[in-house]
């Protein structure tokens, strides 16, 4: 038997069922009975929706990636599959972290399958930029004019950056530097603990290239040092210094 509002359903059934079938007999064809199997899917699909957070950074960069607002008004959601656009495996789960290792424009996907295997997908991009490179401090530069003798070679650019430094590797500021040419003397002051020499392409003589240039160091407070290197033509030629505080007179 069935309760009120059973009832109230069978009846609209036959009333839908008889409609059809006098319509049909009035066009003159055969009657045409709905069945079970032909009634309309009332499942509907869920809704993904996910945040993404930092959405922008530099790399590497962790992206928190949030789909728990994600929805199904007449079910549950029984999957959350993430494509993270780096070709990485697909991460599960409502809530995940990813990290991004280089710059790039990465499409993140959220797919979110329901108990009735409906799905819905929502998409966002991640933005990761270059890590930012610190600024150096300006060196000051010193250029090297010898004059030219026979017989000459011609010398591409040549550069000698010398660093002063204390025994802990602390740039020492303010140091004087007097460098001994095969063809002469030139004297240079360290501001920033550092100094640069460049040739600039010219012409030399070639009894200067591969002899050694005596360098020497002095700041206050700090014994002098020099040192000898043979400059390579045509490339970055680098020598730190290291002085030594001098001692306070004993008492």
């Amino acid at each position: 038997m069935y309760s009120r509002r059973h009832a109230g359903i069978a009846v609209s059934v036959i009333a839908i069922a008889l409609t059809v079938a006098w319509s049909a007999h009035a066009a003159g064809e055969a009657p045409v009975m709905p069945t079970a199997d032909e009634a309309p899917n009332s499942n509907q699909p869920p809704v993904a929706v996910f945040s993404a957070y930092p959405p922008l950074g530099a790399a590497p960069l962790t992206i928190n990636l949030d789909g728990s607002a994600s929805a199904d008004l007449d079910g549950h959601i029984a999957t959350y599959t993430w494509d993270l656009g780096d070709n990485s495996p697909t991460a599960v789960g409502p809530v995940v972290d990813h990290r991004y290792q280089a710059a790039g424009h990465y499409p993140v996907i959220l797919t979110v399958t329901d108990n009735e295997g409906a799905s819905h997908q929502q998409q966002q991009t991640v933005v990761v930029v270059a890590a930012a490179v610190p600024e150096l401090p300006m060196v000051p530069q010193h250029s090297i004019s010898l004059p030219a003798l026979e017989p000459v070679a011609v010398v591409r650019e040549t550069s000698l950056v010398v660093s002063v430094a204390d025994p802990s590797g602390r740039l020492l500021t303010g140091a004087d530097l007097v460098i001994q040419w095969p063809l002469g003397m030139q004297t240079a002051h360290a501001d920033e603990g550092v100094a640069m020499f460049a040739t600039g392409d010219q012409t030399l003589p070639t009894d200067w290239l591969g002899k050694a240039v005596t360098i020497t160091a002095s700041a206050e407070a700090h014994r002098p040092q020099s040192r000898q290197i043979v400059i390579v033509a045509g490339l970055d030629n680098t020598l730190t210094l290291t002085l030594i505080p001098e001692q306070p007179p004993s008492l």
